[in-house]
């Protein structure tokens, strides 16, 4: 049907099957960013989306990341996804089995050679109000760098969540 302006809608007694995606969000960010903070993970605030879903939903994760390290010889430059619900944040899509869990990163590399790296994860969040984000760390005394692949060749890196059925 229509509604006044014209505009389509659906009416309230469709009942989408389950596996059908409800709602997509997402967010790029195209300008660098460094991060000298060591191993606190801090978040990236414009790789931030928060969100509200039906209760019992899943939200399928995509985030396409370019990470790099400032120096060589098995330098750390890493990266996790967080949920945040609606304050406690919680590292999804990453490791479980070592002492630096993340859900990505690179080692040995410089500034001139780093991602993307990419993160496909299926979320159960406990609770209806969401904050997904990206955070980074680094270890070695390095600098993360994000969207930098040299000095003078940049990159974008973004996050997309798409609510889905149960």
């Amino acid at each position: 049907t229509q509604d006044g302006t014209g505009a389509a809608t659906i009416h309230s007694d469709v009942v989408f099957p389950a596996g059908h995606i409800l709602n997509v969000y997402s967010v790029v960010r195209a300008t660098e960013y460094s991060h000298t903070a060591g191993t606190t993970w801090t978040t990236v605030s414009d790789l931030s989306i928060p969100i509200t879903i039906s209760s019992g939903n899943k939200v399928l994760i995509f985030a396409s990341i370019h990470i790099s390290a400032s120096a060589f010889d098995g330098r750390r430059a890493l990266y996790r996804i967080v949920r945040n619900v609606p304050s406690d944040p919680t590292a999804i899509a990453v490791s479980t089995d070592k002492t630096n869990n993340s859900s990505g990163g690179t080692v040995s590399n410089s500034a001139s050679n780093g991602g993307p790296f990419s993160t496909v994860f299926l979320d159960t969040p406990s609770a209806t109000s969401v904050t997904y984000s990206v955070q980074l760390a680094n270890y070695d005394s390095v600098t993360t760098y994000l969207n930098r692949m040299s000095p003078n060749t940049g990159a974008h890196s973004s996050l997309t969540l798409m609510e889905v059925k149960v």
